[in-house]
């Protein structure tokens, strides 16, 4: 027997054929903890959406690198939206666009800029590390995604959800050390752990930081 527990409630398997009386004594054992850990999992839920910027208007704020920083937009003559960064995005956006328009233009081009960064980050990482490893992925594809952080394709081409642009850079590495590593391991055995060791042997500490945030997805 074993639980399952998520946002939306919390779920016993049970092996077919298992008395009631080891059901009951089973769900009582362990109920205390349960519930902890619902409420628990409620809560990151909650500041998970809560990190999310409900607008992409002037004057908002978003998460980016670990912190919290401002979003400005400008109305000027540019042609197309246009993004600065310096401890905060700047978004120039075509005077002709307004209201609900220009939200999403401002939306649609941070995305771009932050795939664009993440790129370039992860390409530097990987390249770091990949060459101490003797590791070189085929490509690297930064990707919206509601339930992974990264994953090693069957043609050795990672990819890795734009909202790790929102962690600390070490939290970055880590996961693009995760998947260098599946290059060579394609499973989580002792061989796969200690090869991300010889290389991040912090790598428990950032592991433990990601688990503890949940995807809150568009």
């Amino acid at each position: 027997m074993h639980i399952i527990i998520r946002p939306k409630g919390v779920e016993v398997v049970i092996p077919y054929g298992t008395p009631l009386y080891m059901v009951d004594n089973f769900i009582e054992k362990k109920k205390q903890r349960v519930l902890a850990a619902y409420q628990k999992l409620k809560e990151k839920v909650k500041q998970a959406k809560i990190r999310k910027p409900e607008r992409y208007v002037d004057g908002a704020r978003l998460q980016f690198l670990g912190t919290m920083v401002p979003l400005a937009v400008e109305a000027d003559g540019v042609k197309k939206a246009a993004v600065l960064y310096d401890n905060g995005f700047l978004v120039r956006v075509p005077s002709s666009i307004t209201g609900t328009r220009r939200e999403q233009t401002v939306k649609k081009a941070l995305k771009v800029w932050l795939k664009e960064y993440m790129l370039c980050e992860i390409e530097r990482i990987t390249k770091k590390y990949g060459k101490k490893l003797g590791l070189h992925p085929a490509g690297i594809r930064i990707k919206e995604q509601k339930r992974i952080w990264g994953s090693c394709g069957k043609t050795n081409i990672l990819n890795f959800n734009l909202r790790l642009s929102e962690f600390p850079p070490k939290i970055l590495a880590y996961v693009a050390v995760h998947e260098l590593c599946h290059i060579k391991h394609r499973d989580h055995s002792k061989k796969y752990w200690a090869l991300v060791s010889s290389i991040m042997p912090e790598w428990r500490e950032y592991r433990r930081l990601l688990k503890s945030h949940i995807i809150a997805a568009d």
